[in-house]
């Protein structure tokens, strides 16, 4: 040991020691009282020697122990954080975010133009897509569901304790679906667009019923890192009840659809925008369902485009969105497109929009063909303090729908024009429809103009206005409010087929809606 070079000290002075024993046993030139000083310094240091390997041999297991500790102090905390999760009592640690959770308003970023794509319901980007329906399949669920949609949105949603929103269409009555991300990590989601609804809701595990025909994952928040859920401190939750687990519930019941009942989170969502790119918005406030009315497996959720209090997303990114679609009857179309926040498009022809009961009003003036104003009592468009007339412009029906008098006017012109050119088809009741090919035989066909208040206009070509039920059958995609019974006749709804091939811009801050007729291709630039 003592013939080793960078000896530590103690092993130097032990080493000294030692020889120096040696040399005076051998030679014997020391005196007793010099060896035994000697030696119990000899001894001392081996002593002290070994005290420091001891010390050296205990540090190391505290340094193991102390990290073994962390570990276990890490799986427990996460073991007990997803107990939380599972019972709904996970809380943001921090002080920041413990702040946002418990203030009585909360923002989140905005970012600066959030686009995604919309995706139609019998799309082949459609989960719900069946390469074998054929033009009658889609056109009875089209015609179907419509008429469903039209009965909604004549209806009051019943408002149960807290929130004030409307109109969950009935399966299968959804027509445009919303992609995107919840949580972190991120976990794709499908979820109904609804201009008639103010808040954003989807299924949360566990949750009674939950289909297993889903085509999507269920939101499983134990699984997320991102999600807290409301406490009942905050001021919102002043509108709503609280469950045994200090948890800020909902609870909505829709009309002629099944309700969603759950608790009030916050969130990051994710969403893929049509270039491709991703925009995160942390902290959303929605809902996570867990007891649902009905379940049938197709979508996820529902994304409220209506305002409201800060349980709409809308209100939550600037109160402003706009959207662009095609032919909705092209499988194969892909530039659908949802705007939202401070980045919609609000360019064009603008009319003074109001808000009210989850429902988008605008005022119909007059309709025109061919720059002829069809002689229609512009009072009938009027809304008064009942609940069932007035203009209503939604996201949920394809066919749009007139007011009685209105669409009484507006049939017998079109009757008129093709009395020469077509025949009539008798095989749908309460229906306007004709033996012939749209592209075909309307070439020419004169547009059908709707005038709103302030000069803005909605111009319907053929492919906006009829629809073919059958390869050589074509119905009137306008139909009369009387479908629903005389309580609506006097409800007007424009649905998605006369917004075809215009951007429709929602500024609720300013009470503005605007119409710009564009190819929707060219607003991804």
């Amino acid at each position: 040991m003592c013939d080793r070079d960078g000896l530590e000290l103690f092993q130097k002075l032990h080493c000294s020691c030692l020889y120096f024993l040696q040399v005076s046993a051998i030679q014997r030139k020391s005196s007793d009282a010099e060896i035994g000083l000697t030696l119990a310094v000899t001894m001392m240091i081996s002593a002290l020697i070994y005290a420091q390997k001891l010390l050296e041999f205990i540090l190391v297991r505290v340094i193991q122990i102390l990290v073994v500790t962390n570990i276990v102090a890490a799986l427990i905390h996460d073991h007990q954080q997803w107990r939380r999760v599972r019972r709904g009592l996970i809380r943001s640690s921090g002080s920041e975010n413990h702040q946002y959770l418990e203030s009585d308003h909360h923002a989140i970023p905005k970012p600066k133009r959030l686009v995604t794509k919309l995706i139609h319901r019998d799309s082949i980007f459609s989960p719900r897509y069946n390469a074998n329906d054929t033009i009658a399949d889609r056109a009875r669920r089209t015609v179907e569901t419509s008429i469903a949609r039209f009965a909604q949105v004549s209806e009051l949603v019943s408002d149960i304790h807290d929130i004030r929103t409307n109109l969950l269409p009935s399966q299968p009555s959804e027509l445009f679906y919303i992609n995107f991300s919840i949580g972190h990590p991120p976990l794709p989601q499908l979820a109904i667009m609804d201009s008639g609804s103010s808040f954003l809701w989807i299924k949360c595990l566990p949750c009674s019923p939950c289909s297993s025909k889903s085509p999507i994952s269920i939101f499983d928040p134990r699984k997320s890192f991102t999600y807290s859920s409301m406490s009942c401190r905050r001021h919102r939750c002043s509108y709503s009840k609280c469950n045994s687990y200090n948890e800020c519930t909902y609870n909505i019941t829709y009309v002629r659809g099944p309700g969603s009942t759950g608790i009030y989170v916050f969130e990051q969502l994710t969403f893929e925008t049509v270039d491709d790119t991703k925009i995160v918005l942390p902290r959303v406030l929605l809902g996570c369902g867990r007891n649902l009315e009905a379940d049938e497996g197709q979508y996820n959720g529902v994304f409220g485009l209506g305002v409201g209090r800060e349980t709409s997303l809308i209100t939550q990114l600037g109160s402003r969105f706009s959207y662009c679609v095609g032919n909705i009857m092209d499988p194969r179309y892909p530039y659908n497109q949802l705007f939202l926040g401070d980045g919609a498009i609000m360019e064009g022809d603008s009319t003074p929009l109001e808000s009210s009961h989850g429902r988008y009003y605008v005022t119909l003036e007059g309709i025109s063909i061919e720059g002829k104003l069809l002689e229609i009592d512009r009072r009938v468009f009027e809304r008064t303090a009942m609940a069932d007339d007035g203009v209503v412009l939604d996201s949920g029906t394809a066919y749009t729908w007139l007011a009685q008098d209105a669409y009484k006017v507006l049939s017998e012109e079109i009757q008129s024009l093709f009395k020469e050119m077509l025949q009539r088809h008798k095989g749908m009741p309460n229906q306007l429809c004709y033996i012939g090919s749209v592209r075909e035989d309307l070439s020419g066909f004169p547009a059908v103009t709707f005038h709103f208040a302030n000069g803005a206009q909605l111009v319907l070509d053929t492919l906006s206005m009829f629809l073919h039920i059958a390869p050589r059958v074509f119905c009137l995609a306008i139909g009369s409010s009387a479908v629903n019974g005389d309580s609506s006749r006097n409800l007007s709804v424009i649905g998605m087929m006369a917004q075809q091939n215009y951007n429709v811009g929602y500024d609720i801050g300013r009470n503005k809606l605007y119409f710009q007729r564009i190819d929707c291709e060219l607003l991804e630039d």
